[in-house]
C-alpha cells in the first residue's frame, strides 16, 4: 500500500474519532502509547491471524476517547525489535509512518498478514 493511502486511512480514522463514530474493526487497532512488547506480540499475532491475509493498521498515539495523544515516533524501531523477539520464527512484516496531526505525531503501523499463522513463544513452556 502506498504511503499516501496509509496516511489517508489513518486520517480518516482520526476524523471518525473526532465525530464520535465507531472506530476499531477487524483491521484497525488504536493504542494511546507503545504497549509492552510481550503484550504487543500476543495482540499482534491474534490480530494478524484473524485478518486472513488482509493488511491491518495500528495507530499508536491515538485513543478512542481522548483522540490524538501523540507519541515519540523514534521509539518504533526499539519497540518493534523487542516485539518480534517474542515470535516463533515468522512475524508480521511492518511499514511504519509518522503522521503529524494537530501539532502531535502519531505512528501508523501497517502490518502484512499474508504469512499467517503467527505464533508467539511461550516463555513458560517446559518449566514447572
Amino acid at each position: 500500500m502506498k504511503p499516501h493511502k496509509v496516511e489517508s486511512w489513518a486520517l480518516n480514522i482520526i476524523e471518525r474519532i473526532e465525530k464520535k463514530q465507531p472506530i476499531e474493526d477487524s483491521r484497525v487497532e488504536l493504542k494511546a502509547d507503545w504497549i509492552e512488547p510481550v503484550n504487543a506480540a500476543r495482540r499482534l499475532a491474534a490480530h494478524a491471524n484473524a485478518a486472513h491475509g488482509n493488511k491491518i493498521l495500528w495507530l499508536i498515539g491515538v485513543n478512542e476517547e481522548k483522540g490524538v495523544t501523540g507519541i515519540n515516533y523514534q521509539d518504533f524501531a526499539q519497540w518493534f525489535k523487542q516485539t518480534i523477539s517474542y515470535f516463533s520464527e515468522m512475524y508480521p512484516r511492518a511499514e511504519s509512518y509518522n503522521i503529524p496531526v494537530s501539532g502531535k505525531t502519531i505512528a501508523a503501523v501497517l502490518f502484512e498478514t499474508d504469512r499467517a499463522p503467527f505464533v508467539v513463544k511461550n516463555p513458560l513452556f517446559g518449566k514447572k
